[in-house]
């Protein structure tokens, strides 16, 4: 296992290591072609529970839905992120146009924390489809959590290219570099 960036505490052989509530929950899950899967396992409790969804952007629904049954049936919720003041020249520091392939990703700085802006090439050559803005709250020097939205509660985070300085956007697990 190994440090997993903002998307769990850890990784291990393809599985995201959180600890919810105290208790040690273990997940993956999967997008392909409009669908979206996630499983989530608290082995200490004999407990597992599997989302599926039909969209491209059903991880909203299971996040909300694996929430809810872990509080309902386990007692177990997420801690709160923490509060943390970014001054608005280290928040300038992280906008740019983020691209990877198939997606650009744009980043602004607004009121306290970030405004990303996600395009993507939509499903079967449909064209480019751009998804609702959503806005970061600094929770560490480069860390973040999404606000609000379908993603709320999500982190994100910005690494730097040891060769040249640049930032890169680690944004649901995938990285995207900024190209100005």
């Amino acid at each position: 296992q190994t440090v997993a960036g903002n998307f769990a505490e850890h990784y291990g052989l393809g599985w995201a290591l959180h600890t919810v509530g105290g208790e040690r929950v273990i997940g993956h899950g999967g997008t392909t072609n409009g669908f979206q899967a996630q499983l989530q396992l608290v082995p200490s409790r004999d407990f597992a529970v599997a989302v599926l969804t039909n969209s491209n952007r059903g991880a909203a629904a299971a996040r909300e839905i694996i929430d809810w049954v872990l509080a309902e049936r386990l007692g177990l919720r997420e801690e709160a992120q923490p509060t943390f003041a970014l001054g608005a020249d280290a928040l300038a520091g992280f906008a740019g146009r983020y691209v990877r392939p198939r997606v650009v990703v744009e980043v602004t700085p607004e009121d306290a924390g970030l405004v990303v802006r996600v395009t993507t090439d939509g499903p079967e050559g449909s064209g480019r489809v751009t998804n609702p803005p959503i806005h970061l709250r600094p929770i560490a020097e480069r860390e973040f959590v999404i606000e609000d939205g379908e993603s709320a509660g999500v982190r994100v985070d910005f690494l730097e290219r040891p060769d040249d300085g640049r930032h890169i956007i680690r944004l649901g697990g995938r990285l995207a570099e900024c190209v100005d």
